[in-house]
């Protein structure tokens, strides 16, 4: 970050900053030969520049609203030197540069007691990083020059609050993402991972979070994510994936945990459930829905002398359940499955160190 500004007062508050920064790769591919680096395929130094500027303010409008405004501006500059260059392999070296501006707006209003509800709106701007620009389909060097970044427009409304104790947050989403960065394989580099953008892909769903105390012996909290993720627009090789889902996104998440403590020590059990997810553009493929539960307990701070120490233990995954833990998206002859641990243990201590009064 090279330096930000901030203001405030009674009705408003803004703040401004520019942020930079430099990334620099030796990128070096060999061809595989049954998993030892053969011929020297590609050599090329690589540069990356970005600078951004933004500006944010917020208002109080009334008693009841707040209101939020921000701005951002991107330029994101590649540059990639091929050392790489002979009769047959021409120099690939170039520049690539990217620039978006991105605004957003919130409002906030106080409804009844503790009770808000929010609206929020604003775009955003991704760029590729250099690997995906670097792995080009046709293994030629330097960039990818049909690579584009992918920008998204979103909204987001919601509602969120406190009764009886019980944080409560409820929200509805929509967002449209144009140039999508798609992942495939194909067959003649198996485990290679390349990318393309995608037309246009929908994204919208919904969000619920409750959270609170369980008497005075514990608190809960559980979360339940909804989403519909599907392509617009978006033809690969004559095929249209047209209204498919975008692989690799899960419709249903759910998260719970439960805490029980004491001043003496605490026992967290928690649950994680994930819905079937299609791993491929056309959907034939789909990686299957599962649910795991895991446990960890653990004491408060067991002092001695200066050192304080908070031992604790946990199980993932208590009743063994086989599932995949991720995906390859549209992974080359089928390999689409990434399976996760079984049942495994783990232990720790959390030791902070206390320095005397007045030091």
């Amino acid at each position: 970050s090279l330096g930000t500004a901030k203001a405030e007062s009674a009705r408003l508050a803004w703040d401004a900053g520019l942020e930079t920064a430099v990334q620099q790769d030796d990128r070096l591919n060999y061809a595989n030969v049954s998993g030892a680096p053969g011929e020297l395929t590609l050599d090329q130094a690589e540069r990356v520049r970005s600078n951004a500027l933004f500006v944010s303010t917020r208002s109080k409008v009334t008693d009841r609203t707040l209101l939020q405004v921000g701005l951002r501006g991107d330029v994101t500059t590649f540059s990639v030197a091929d050392r790489l260059v002979g009769a047959a392999n021409p120099d690939d070296s170039g520049e690539r540069r990217m620039r978006s501006w991105n605004p957003s707006v919130g409002v906030s209003v106080r409804a009844v007691g503790e009770t808000r509800v929010f609206l929020n709106a604003g775009t955003a701007f991704e760029t590729p990083t250099t690997t995906e620009l670097a792995n080009r389909p046709d293994g030629a060097g330097g960039f990818n020059p049909a690579l584009e970044p992918q920008k998204t427009r979103s909204v987001e409304a919601g509602v969120n609050g406190v009764a009886r104790r019980v944080y409560y947050q409820a929200a509805l989403y929509q967002s449209r993402v144009t140039g999508a960065l798609v992942p495939f394989e194909v067959p003649a580099a198996p485990g290679r991972q390349f990318y393309r953008n995608a037309a246009t892909a929908r994204h919208q769903g919904a969000e619920l979070l409750i959270a609170g105390r369980l008497g005075a012996w514990g608190d809960a909290r559980v979360a339940y994510t909804w989403t519909d993720a599907r392509y617009r627009n978006y033809v690969v090789d004559g095929t249209s994936f047209e209204r498919k889902r975008v692989p690799g996104v899960a419709p249903h998440r759910v998260e719970s945990l439960v805490r029980i403590g004491s001043r003496h020590g605490f026992l967290d059990l928690e649950t994680r459930y994930q819905g079937k997810v299609p791993t491929n553009d056309a959907n034939t493929a789909h990686s299957g829905a599962y649910a795991t539960h895991g446990a960890r307990a653990g004491l408060t701070k067991l002092r001695w002398s200066r050192m304080a120490g908070a031992p604790f233990v946990g199980v993932e995954n208590v009743l063994d359940r086989k599932y995949n833990s991720s995906v390859v998206v549209n992974a080359a002859g089928g390999r689409y499955f990434e399976p996760g641990p079984g049942r495994n243990f783990y232990i720790g201590l959390d030791l902070t160190a206390e320095t005397a009064p007045g030091r």
